[in-house]
């Protein structure tokens, strides 16, 4: 006991050393990207503390902070990064991978992060409030507003992305976005909006199940192959100017707190989000 007493504090000390809590400054809300304050803004609704001092671990919230934990954790090293978060280094050991001396953070899903947007409890709950003030009034930087594009098909493409591999997962077909099927959403999301682009996804997740059964191929073969077939039912439905019935949201990707700040902050289109036109 006493032995495994002092392996943990030495593999405490040496999280601390390597995970410094940084100096805590205060932030200006507009000085921020717009990914920034969303994701920031995401953040704090899905895990903050009452003080906004610490992040519980996202991967025990009640809340989804986005539609794929993958992306969870882009958005937490995105602000771990710019150094609006820092690493709570008193989260579990587990969440750490030591090797040789060295110490590598190995699930940030599972640590706690310190709040290091601000110094006190006051100027971080102004920093927020100031944040969600700046998005309601639309009175935004103008680098806001060139960023916002880039934003919306992000977060688009993830739901995509989460929602194929749900329509791949019900059919057991093993299936994990790369960088071909993210360009080939990027260039759907151009055209149509989420709720078309998901009646394309479930239309293909049905072909690579039945393209299972016929072809007698490996699993793997048929849910790649629904990449193909998606990128060919998206150009003859432009070309030929299909009138594509829209689907609804699924809550289980697309009710998280990203989508939620993005749609009724950002936009101010709740649900409208999800069925309009393309930027």
């Amino acid at each position: 006991m006493a032995e495994r007493r002092a392996e943990e504090e030495r593999l405490r000390a040496l999280v601390r050393t390597s995970f410094p809590v940084a100096p805590l400054k205060p932030v200006d809300p507009e000085a921020l990207s717009l990914s920034e304050g969303v994701y920031l803004l995401a953040v704090t609704r899905a895990a903050a503390t009452e003080d906004y001092e610490r992040i519980k671990p996202i991967a025990d919230s009640p809340t989804l902070l986005s539609p794929r934990a993958e992306f969870d954790r882009i958005i937490l090293e995105r602000l771990s990064r710019n150094a609006l978060l820092c690493v709570d280094p008193d989260s579990i050991l587990d969440a750490f991978d030591f090797r040789n001396g060295a110490v590598h953070l190995r699930r940030p899903r599972r640590v706690a992060y310190k709040c290091a947007f601000a110094p006190t409890t006051e100027a971080r709950g102004w920093l927020i409030d100031q944040l969600e003030a700046v998005f309601a009034s639309g009175h935004w930087p103008e680098h806001w507003r060139s960023e916002l594009p880039e934003v919306v098909s992000l977060i688009g493409i993830e739901q995509c992305i989460a929602y194929l591999e749900l329509q791949q997962a019900e059919r057991d077909l093993p299936f994990r976005a790369g960088t071909k099927t993210r360009a080939m959403f990027q260039r759907m999301l151009e055209h149509h909006s989420l709720a078309q682009a998901f009646n394309h996804i479930w239309v293909a997740a049905r072909y690579a199940a039945d393209h299972l059964v016929r072809s007698r191929i490996s699993r793997s073969h048929a849910a790649n192959s629904a990449v193909s077939f998606l990128n060919t039912r998206m150009e003859r439905a432009r070309h030929e100017h299909w009138n594509l019935k829209p689907f609804r949201p699924d809550p289980r990707c697309c009710r998280c707190t990203v989508v939620d700040v993005l749609n009724n902050t950002v936009l101010n289109l709740g649900d409208l989000a999800f069925t309009r036109s393309p930027l």
